[in-house]
């Protein structure tokens, strides 16, 4: 788990987990535009993460669990320190554990 925060608004911060420490893997293609916000170039180290939250219920976190989204990962441009969502609108993905 680690934390992804804005470097606009320190005030946002997300916890984040690496799909591959969780052995999830997407085959994600990404649009031109989403190469150009990523600023992709040749040798850049790309990787995927999930958001995860605590369940809550009426704005108080429950013990429940942990909600995932795995129906929108974060692709991060690690070399350039760079993140977008990508949202799969067909798929049916949110896990709770």
């Amino acid at each position: 788990m680690f934390s992804l925060k804005s470097v606009d608004n320190p005030a946002v911060e997300l916890s984040m987990a690496d799909t591959k420490s969780l052995k999830v893997t997407y085959e994600l293609s990404l649009t031109d535009e989403e190469k150009s916000t990523l600023q992709v170039e040749d040798g850049d180290k790309l990787q995927t993460a999930i958001m995860v939250a605590n369940e809550v219920k009426d704005n108080i976190a429950a013990a429940k669990g942990i909600f995932a989204n795995f129906q929108s990962p974060i692709v991060i441009n690690v070399s350039k320190r760079i993140a977008l969502q990508k949202t799969f609108h067909n798929a049916e993905l949110l896990i709770r554990a």
